[in-house]
């Protein structure tokens, strides 16, 4: 079930297992030491009501440097979602496995999060500017 006003999307089996998404007003950059993955006035932000997971920037395509990235053969399935997979990085012959993920084909009830983009927390770094926040929200 999706509540459209609220953009919260909960699992039809476990009513404790959803998530929101909100639209960031500010742009976000993913950063690999200094190295720019992705650059963005257009992000996501997920909330869980799982406490187990960390809140989660999905980053359009678009604005990912693609260039960096692989998919892996890794895959896990999430009941609101669908099945992941993930992204690797190369450069130079430098390789972090899995560092991000994506929903190619997302289950019908998030399509809202097709082909976007979630990075790691704990193998990237992000900036958020709020000086450079958007004219009103999509």
């Amino acid at each position: 079930m999706t509540n459209k006003m609220e953009n919260v999307t909960i699992n039809p089996e476990n009513d404790k297992h959803f998530y929101q998404l909100k639209v960031s007003d500010f742009r976000i950059r993913v950063f690999l030491e200094e190295l720019v993955l992705a650059d963005t006035t257009n992000a996501l932000l997920k909330e869980v009501g799982n406490e187990i997971y960390d809140g989660v920037f999905y980053i359009l395509e678009k604005d990912v440097a693609s260039e960096y990235f692989f998919i892996s053969s890794s895959k896990t399935y999430c009941p609101i979602k669908g099945e992941a997979s993930y992204l690797s990085f190369e450069l130079d012959g430098y390789l972090i496995s899995d560092i991000a993920w994506t929903y190619k084909k997302p289950l019908p009830i998030s399509e809202n999060i097709k082909g976007m983009i979630g990075f790691y927390q704990n193998k990237v770094s992000f900036r958020l500017d709020p000086n450079q926040i958007k004219s009103g929200n999509i």
